[in-house]
């Protein structure tokens, strides 16, 4: 059970440390979700989208690049940071 004072917006405002995290165990998957947006916490779903690296014309996409492991380790860097084991879901959007 996710603890209820974990949200999205203490997600947001500690982002940066969960990515240093990350980047203490894999330099790629930090480069993969380095440009994450986070777009909601229900429960213990953590949906991300990637929206922001395709909005300039030479776009830095890693979606082929990003592996099970990648996500597993990050999902790992928020565990240990908020205490909860929280799951990552990916969503894409048409960018136009």
């Amino acid at each position: 059970m996710v603890n209820q004072n974990l949200d999205i917006n203490s997600l947001k405002n500690n982002w940066n440390l969960i990515l240093d995290e990350l980047l203490s165990k894999s330099r790629s998957a930090w480069l993969a979700y380095f440009d994450a947006t986070l777009l909601s916490l229900v429960g213990e779903k953590l949906t991300i989208t990637f929206t922001d690296s395709n909005k300039f014309i030479n776009g830095h996409d890693y979606d082929q690049f990003r592996s099970d492991e990648m996500k597993r380790l990050l999902e790992d860097a928020i565990e240990k940071f908020t205490g909860e084991k929280i799951i990552i879901v990916e969503k894409n959007f048409e960018v136009s």
